[in-house]
């Protein structure tokens, strides 16, 4: 009976001090969760934004296939009546020519098309940061701003036009719960950082000293 006394102590005494250290990665695991599971996704990526691109026609004898382009080719229409051909983020004219930046015009017009906003304000982007809103994505990029809504930030690509992501208060809750759940902080991308991984032993190891704290327990 001391023996099994004896044991229910250190149990309870490692429990206990295993929990404490991972109670607040596991309320911040429970709170993410809740968010990620109650948000809507669309919602997150600014789709309510986007409006349908119309259907077009391409004239492909005024395009020259002929490229060094390797793998899948994309070809679109930029401009009204521009074509431009595009492989792993690399673009050129119809003709094959380098293909030049839009300008912030054209890129505040671009992005009116492609969304429901009113953008009335353009900024290059040429560097990225670790934790940018638009990271991952090819750069240069138009950042697009509504004067009416300035939270909302579209990010179109400088060289195709088309709108590479939409960023709201919504995302950044997201992104933020996001790194509290994977624990990186800095890139937001990792999944199996050595925190996670760590964490994820320490909460797994804290379930099982209690259910062997549970069965350690006298019955009535």
């Amino acid at each position: 009976m001391h023996q099994r006394l004896a044991w229910q102590r250190r149990v309870r005494k490692w429990h206990n001090r295993i929990a404490v250290i991972g109670f607040l990665q596991l309320f911040a695991w429970t709170v993410s969760g809740i968010y990620f599971a109650f948000t809507d996704i669309n919602q997150v990526r600014g789709n309510d934004y986007r409006v349908a691109s119309p259907e077009s026609s391409i004239d492909f004898t005024a395009v020259n296939l002929s490229t060094t382009f390797a793998g899948k080719l994309t070809v679109q229409e930029r401009l009204p009546g521009e074509i431009i051909i595009g492989s792993d983020g690399r673009w050129q004219t119809a003709l094959g020519d380098p293909l030049r930046i839009l300008n912030q015009e054209e890129a505040l017009a671009l992005g009116k098309a492609q969304t429901t906003l009113n953008l009335s304000v353009a900024t290059l982007i040429e560097k990225t940061e670790p934790t940018s809103e638009f990271r991952g994505r090819a750069l240069p990029l138009w950042q697009l701003v509504d004067t009416e809504h300035p939270s909302v930030k579209v990010y179109l690509d400088a060289y195709s036009g088309s709108v590479s992501a939409i960023r709201n208060d919504a995302w950044r809750i997201w992104d933020f719960l996001w790194s509290l759940h994977i624990m990186d902080y800095s890139t937001r991308d990792e999944i199996g950082t050595v925190l996670l991984k760590v964490f994820s032993v320490l909460t797994l190891f804290t379930a099982v000293l209690g259910i062997a704290l549970f069965l350690l327990i006298p019955k009535r």
